[in-house]
Formats: structure tokens, C-alpha cells, sequence
């Protein structure tokens, strides 16, 4: 898990800096659509993410 003192030390800098820095690490890129944005205007989302992959169905199942 996180500490909250990497979230903290992340929240500082550009999210362009650490794209770059993901991407040559990673070897790929690493990054969110730009359409991705925050509900709130001048915010920044930081904190862990967990990555989903969401496949077509043909269930219909409603919001949970």
C-alpha cells in the first residue's frame, strides 16, 4: 500500500513529470486519456490507482 507521505511528495509535482518518469521506466506509455479529467475545476486527483479491464458483454446488470 501507499504511505501517505509518496502521496504527499507526488501531490507536488506536475503530472507531466511523472508520465515521463512512468513511461521510461515502464518502457511504454504509461498515462490516462487527457479526456480523464476531475469533476471539480483546478483539482488534481493523486493517490493509488488499480487498473480494470472492462469487456464487452451482452448481461445487463444495473449500478451497483
Amino acid at each position: 500500500m501507499f504511505s501517505k507521505d509518496i502521496i504527499e511528495r507526488y501531490s507536488k509535482l506536475a503530472t507531466a513529470s511523472v508520465a515521463d518518469a512512468a513511461d521510461k521506466v515502464v518502457g511504454r506509455t504509461c498515462y490516462m486519456s487527457h479526456e480523464i479529467k476531475p469533476r471539480i475545476n483546478d483539482k488534481k486527483v493523486v493517490g493509488p490507482a488499480i487498473t480494470v479491464h472492462e469487456g464487452p458483454t451482452d448481461e445487463f446488470l444495473p449500478p451497483s
